[in-house]
């Protein structure tokens, strides 16, 4: 994760200057670049995508001889850190990036306002997405944009009201995933969304996390394996129980990560017979 990290941040360096000669510099400044998931979480894998949101401090244009407007630079520095980060070279591309987890998905504007973010938490944003917000931390650029838009993702995901059927709805998504994404024939070898896989920790945590966050700050933390820890320690969690998950997460990712360089593919099956020879 922490490669990840510096990897982002001179991508975001070399996209600003990219784009400087023909467009100078945002005004007002301020940008951040948030990871979600696995970058969020610091538990990135072998293989692992990097979940990535694009956020800049307000509107306005740039200074340069071509001056444009915040939404529409913005979204070209994010395409540029995008570019940089999954060229395929003569080494190899650096990562795969997904940026579907922003408003609107793919469909929705690339880099937005922290104001543009305020307005689609308020109004728009599903259950889901306060269980993807958990795992929103900056990685790269202005720290204050960054703390910023954390500020708004924890009053969304902590202070909202809790809906009296959360549990019910949470359980129905994680069946929903199970079900169109595997299949029947692969819910048992399927270490990442099958039954008993890692989703299956990560929904009981985020679930207990909404549940509980906002009166155990403890539990605040992008980290599954943190916020395990911290539910064991707040008997939020019978402690023996956040044990047990907490070992049987790190053994899911160890096979996970071991299938992944054993195919050198981002893989998440076990295979349906033992190799031979």
């Amino acid at each position: 994760t922490l490669l990840a990290e510096g990897c982002i941040e001179v991508a975001l360096g070399m996209a600003e200057q990219d784009l400087a000669g023909r467009f100078g510099r945002p005004d007002p400044p301020g940008f951040s670049i948030v990871g979600m998931g696995k970058l969020g979480g610091m538990e990135l894998g072998y293989g692992s995508d990097l979940d990535l949101l694009f956020v800049y401090r307000d509107d306005g244009q740039t200074t340069g001889p071509e001056r444009v407007s915040h939404p529409e630079y913005f979204s070209k520095l994010a395409d540029r850190i995008t570019k940089f980060l999954t060229s395929i070279t003569q080494e190899g591309a650096a990562y795969r990036v997904d940026a579907r987890l922003r408003p609107g998905g793919q469909k929705g504007e690339v880099a937005l306002s922290l104001r543009g973010f305020e307005g689609y938490l308020a109004r728009q944003a599903d259950l889901w997405e306060r269980q993807a917000y958990i795992k929103a931390r900056p990685v790269a650029g202005d720290p204050a944009v960054g703390e910023g838009f954390l500020t708004l993702t924890r009053r969304f995901v902590y202070d909202a009201p809790e809906p009296p059927d959360l549990a019910e709805r949470i359980l129905a998504m994680r069946q929903r995933i199970e079900t169109e994404r595997v299949g029947t024939g692969n819910k048992a070898t399927h270490v990442k969304l099958g039954s008993g896989g890692i989703l299956e920790i990560e929904f009981l945590v985020q679930y207990l996390q909404l549940r509980h966050g906002r009166t155990h700050a403890a539990v605040r933390t992008p980290s599954t394996l943190e916020a395990l820890s911290a539910l064991g320690a707040s008997a939020l969690l019978p402690a023996p129980d956040a044990a047990t998950l907490e070992r049987s997460y790190r053994f899911l990712r160890r096979v996970e990560t071991r299938l992944r360089i054993v195919a050198d593919l981002s893989v998440n099956t076990l295979p349906s017979a033992p190799r031979c020879g």
